[in-house]
């Protein structure tokens, strides 16, 4: 039962490329063991992280509706992400359909919807009763969907990777970091898959949380993606093992905002053997992420309070039908106004007005400017998911 602070990273081996091409490759320890952690700094930090994670668990699960709002968190979810990889695309157009777009902007787009794909894939199958265990496969089945027609779809999508990778520099020989040889990844990704399903005594959630991130992002197993599986990775590890009710936790933003400190951490795990640095960098972003998603929920509550005390001011007859379409939009925040007619079985006229009403109060947006197929958001809505920098 190794302690924390005797954890050893691994080595650095040589590797060879051709008869010139000299690099080195860092190949991590494994990990299928009972860690646990006798710091009392670390041991207070968790249990304030684990408090969070309660407040946020109590809270969602008194929200009517939840699932609703949760949608729009893991469409924020996926934009924070895959920003940190270089999409360039904001929140409000991630919501558009991909044609009102810019041209140059749809491949990102797409790779936003993926990760929404990703993740609900992700979510329902642990939420199934004999939905796929959260193991290697089911890993690669989110990577096949992230990967699905974008940027990287040549690089085996959903295979783990069979020849060598690194994070930046233009070469190898520049490169921040290399990750393990592609003949090790088998046995390291069999070990990370064994730990996964461990049911060790000692090893809080938490830990093993943060200890599977960090062995994912330091293996690479895949050849493009990993960043963004290695983040998805984490609530649905929280999920899997039972810290979280709903799936209404998501790191990304945390990470985002200390992107330096982030990858500073995982580095100094491998080179000095200092996985207590790291969970406790870990540690502090799950608390702060878990407050503020409770401030973000008590906030969406106060919307929804708002929008009701609207609807009730308005004393008309119709109030029923305004209400219905309020709703509509905080299911989906961006809808074209022939899809809600579609949607809500209503007349295109009775839609128009109801839409023109809700614009002229400042309710929602039309995004488009096209006289035609006009397109409605509800902004502040939309403003209430997207996360502070911390």
């Amino acid at each position: 039962m190794p302690d924390l602070k005797d954890f050893r990273s691994g080595r650095w081996e040589t590797q060879h490329k051709g008869e010139r091409t000299e690099y080195r490759s860092f190949l991590p320890s494994l990990i299928d063991q009972e860690w646990y952690s006798t710091d009392p700094r670390v041991n207070r930090l968790e249990s304030d992280a684990m408090y969070a994670l309660g407040s946020l668990n109590s809270l969602a699960m008194r929200i009517p509706d939840v699932d609703v709002y949760i949608k729009m968190h893991i469409k924020a979810e996926a934009n924070t992400s895959s920003r940190i990889e270089g999409t360039r695309t904001t929140l409000e157009e991630d919501l558009l359909p991909i044609e009102e777009v810019a041209p140059e902007k749809r491949n990102d787009h797409q790779e936003v919807s993926n990760y929404v794909r990703a993740i609900t894939y992700g979510i329902e199958e642990l939420q199934k009763p004999n939905g796929l265990p959260l193991c290697n496969r089911f890993l690669r089945n989110c990577h096949k969907i992230l990967m699905d027609s974008v940027r990287g779809e040549n690089k085996t999508p959903g295979e783990f990777r069979r020849s060598q990778n690194w994070l930046g520099g233009g070469s190898i020989n520049t490169a921040s970091y290399v990750p393990p040889s592609e003949q090790a990844v088998g046995e390291l990704m069999s070990d990370f898959d064994q730990f996964i399903n461990s049911e060790y005594e000692l090893v809080s959630p938490l830990l093993k949380a943060a200890v599977l991130h960090y062995q994912f992002e330091t293996i690479h197993p895949f050849l493009d993606g990993n960043g963004r599986i290695g983040r998805l990775m984490i609530p649905l590890v929280l999920l899997n093992e039972k810290i979280l009710r709903k799936p209404c936790f998501y790191i990304s933003s945390y990470l985002e905002n200390r992107r330096a400190e982030y990858y500073s951490a995982l580095q100094m795990t491998r080179e000095k053997n200092d996985l207590l640095s790291w969970y406790q960098f870990f540690l502090k972003a799950v608390k702060t992420t878990a407050d503020s998603a409770v401030g973000k929920f008590q906030k969406v509550m106060d919307y929804v309070e708002q929008m009701n005390r609207y609807v009730k001011s308005l004393e008309k007859r119709n109030t029923g039908n305004i209400d219905r379409v309020i709703q509509a939009y905080f299911s989906e925040p961006t809808l074209a106004a022939a899809d809600l007619a579609q949607k809500l079985e209503l007349s295109p006229p009775t839609v128009n007005a109801i839409l023109n009403e809700l614009t002229r109060d400042g309710i929602l947006n039309e995004v488009t400017g096209a006289s035609r197929n006009r397109v409605y958001q509800m902004t502040e809505y939309i403003h209430l998911f997207q996360d502070p920098a911390y």
